[in-house]
Parts: structure tokens; sequence; C-alpha cells
């Protein structure tokens, strides 16, 4: 959720400012010439494009960019450095593309007859990129008080008694059983996907648009899905889609096992939480989440399906494994190989 100084710089400004590039451009297309220079070379126009197709060219990617920009920030903890850098990444881009546009297609071409009767002094450049350092301290500077708030508590779920998936109470489960759990953010996938055919279809290439398009598949691997694996000995974490392990833990690191409740616009924001540097999470969505208590003091917490079993079956694992270790005197509960 946004406070209200921050939907005024992360919604209500930079929807003001395209809007009024959109009114004022409508309102100044009989002195604009039609088609209009969109490139200059030292200031002299060397290409040209209907008008209409200029306006929506050097206005549609930004607005789709900021809209993007706007889901990320969203899900990310408050006082956060990704919610700086978000909010840092809209004020810039819309300084920098709000001024490009009003310097580049409107005051190069304005009263001009003809296309090439438009001229853009080379300072235009400079004149953007202030305008969009500007754009980019502001952002990170006023999004956010610089105190980091504490999360909330987590509250318990709902307790669960079964053992494993598709099992009875009374079933077995001395013998090693494969469990997993998988949660998916359908909004946030659908979402990524639209902003990934953004940058590689819509917008032109270059470096820029490739770190963008590096950036959204981070981006659905990290925050689209999850799927959990724990074999009897090892918990593993894999993104989406499940392909590399992105963290795996071990029996011999776990203290124990329980289930609890995440709310994450409450609590920590979607996607790879680093809370500190012993508590980590994978935030999902919100509701029934694994939460894994590490020995030394740790915690890692992953918002999936069936948490309840997951956290019954490295109980039993721990358990049995105390108890193993109590047979044999002398021995020591190491790491495993």
């Amino acid at each position: 959720m946004f406070r209200a100084w921050q939907r005024v710089l992360l919604i209500y400004l930079p929807g003001t400012i395209y809007f009024g590039l959109v009114a004022g451009i409508w309102l100044l297309r009989d002195r604009l010439p039609d088609p209009a220079a969109s490139h200059y070379s030292q200031g002299v126009p060397d290409a040209s494009m209907p008008l209409a197709q200029l306006v929506l060219i050097s206005l549609l990617p930004p607005v789709l960019t900021w809209l993007f920009l706007l889901v990320i920030v969203r899900q990310r903890m408050p006082g956060s450095l990704g919610r700086r850098v978000g909010a840092a990444l809209i004020v810039g881009e819309t300084f920098l593309n709000g001024t490009a546009v009003v310097l580049g297609l409107v005051r190069a071409n304005l009263d001009a007859a003809v296309w090439t009767g438009a001229s853009s002094p080379p300072e235009h450049a400079t004149y953007v990129t202030v305008m969009g350092v500007i754009g980019l301290v502001a952002g990170g500077a006023l999004v956010e008080p610089w105190r980091v708030p504490e999360p909330p508590p987590l509250p318990p779920a709902e307790p669960r008694t079964e053992l494993a998936r598709g099992s009875a109470p009374g079933e077995d489960s001395g013998r090693r059983r494969l469990w997993f759990g998988r949660a998916r953010n359908r909004f946030l996938l659908a979402y990524s996907a639209l902003g990934l055919v953004l940058f590689l279809v819509i917008l032109p290439w270059n470096p820029w648009t490739l770190a963008g398009a590096v950036y959204t598949l981070v981006t659905i691997h990290l925050a689209g899905g999850v799927f959990v694996t724990f074999n009897g000995e090892t918990l593993k974490v894999y993104g989406f889609p499940p392909v590399v392990a992105l963290r795996r833990i071990p029996l011999s690191r776990m203290e124990t096992a329980e289930v609890v409740t995440v709310d994450p616009l409450a609590w920590g924001g979607w996607g790879w939480r680093l809370l500190s540097s012993k508590r980590h999470a994978f935030v999902i969505r919100g509701g029934e989440t694994l939460l894994i208590a590490l020995r030394g003091g740790g915690e890692f917490l992953i918002t999936v399906s069936s948490a309840g079993v997951g956290a019954a079956l490295i109980r039993q694992a721990l358990l049995r494994r105390a108890e193993a270790d109590r047979e044999t005197p002398g021995r020591a509960f190491l790491p495993d190989a």
C-alpha cells in the first residue's frame, strides 16, 4: 500500500506529466508539422515520422515502464533499497522522457512549416540528462522515511495434522518420502510477461532494453512462483521455472519447522526478501508459510502450499535424527555431506 505522499510521487505526478504532454501536443497540433522531425544530428533534423506515430512511440514505452515499475515498487518492503531504486527509476524516467518530449518533439517542431525546418540545439541533451538525474535523486530520497520499520510479528496459522500429501495419520512415516509444495503469483507472472514483451518486441534493441529484459526474467524467476522439495535429508527451494535450486538447507542446519501466516502487503512485500543477515523469506503470495528455524538463530520462510505437511515431515525427520544420536553414544549431530 502507498501512503499519501507516495501516491503523489509515484502515481499522481507521473500521471499528470504524461497526461499534460498528450493534452499539450493535442492543443498545439495546428502549430506542429505532420510529419514531424523525429531525429537530429547536431541539431539538424535528419528523419521524420507522422506526428501521431511519433507521439505514440515517444510516450507509450515510458508509460508502460512506469506502470511496470509501479507494481515492482508496490511489492518492495517499506524502507527497502528495492523500493528506493524503483521510485528513483519512476521519477527519473518520467522527468527525462517528459523533458525529451517537450524539447525534442514540441519545442523543436513548433511553428515549423515542414519537418526539415525543425531545430533541436545540441544542449537539449544536457537538459534532458540533468532532469533525469534530478528525478532519480528526488524519487529515491522522498519515497520513504530513512528509518526502516520492523515487520509485524507473524501470526500462527491454523494447526495442521496431516503427515504427508495423500497419506493417512496412521500410515508409517518412518520411511523416506518426497514432499513437495508450490505456489504461483499469476498476476505478477502475467505482468512480468507483458514487461518482457515490451522490452523484447516494442522497444528498439540496445543495452538498456536488454538489461530491462534480463531484470524482468529475474523478477519472474524470484517472484513468479516457488517449488519446494524435502526428501528427508535436504530441503531444496526453486524459483519459477524450477531449474536450479536457489537454496539447499540440510537437516543438520534445521532447528525446527512450523507454519505461520504472512501478509505480504503488511509484512515484507513479494519476492526474495532479505530482512536481515539471518532472516530470509521467499514470498509469493499471502497465507500459510513454512518457517524453518535454523541453528544459530536464523530463519527462512517460504509461502508454499501444504506448508503444514512439510513442517510435520521436517519435525519427524529431526526427531528421528535426535533419537538416532541418543542411541549412538558419542555421535555428534554433524552437518550432512
